[in-house]
């Protein structure tokens, strides 16, 4: 999938009001999508990284961007979006955290107003 800013654009279309977090083709490179949104927002807040979640992560830093990923998160990155956070994440087969970055993964962007 070709990313650009129109496709971005695109996908911060499907979160539409409310909770909603449409999973993302995964031919994707999440770090062109985080470049993008980088480029947009800027720098991003790292809500897991490693399979790690930060301790300060609450209701009013991004909490909701979790529930997708449930115990499973290996990386997440949030950006402010007017009255939402926005976060491109992914997903491990097995529990993050266990040993380094599990394979393969299922990619997220989601949107949750705080």
């Amino acid at each position: 999938m070709e990313l650009t800013q129109a496709t971005v654009n695109d996908l911060l279309a499907q979160l539409g009001p409310g909770d909603s977090y449409p999973y993302l083709p995964s031919d994707l490179d999440p770090q062109e999508l985080t470049d993008l949104l980088d480029g947009r927002y800027g720098a991003p807040r790292t809500l897991v990284l490693d399979g790690f979640t930060d301790p300060m992560v609450d209701e009013s830093r991004g909490a909701a961007l979790l529930v997708p990923f449930g115990d499973r998160a290996v990386t997440i990155r949030a950006w402010a979006y007017g009255d939402q956070w926005v976060g491109a994440g992914r997903r491990g087969g097995r529990a993050a955290g266990a040993g380094g970055r599990s394979q393969g993964g299922v990619r997220t962007l989601g949107g949750h107003s705080g």
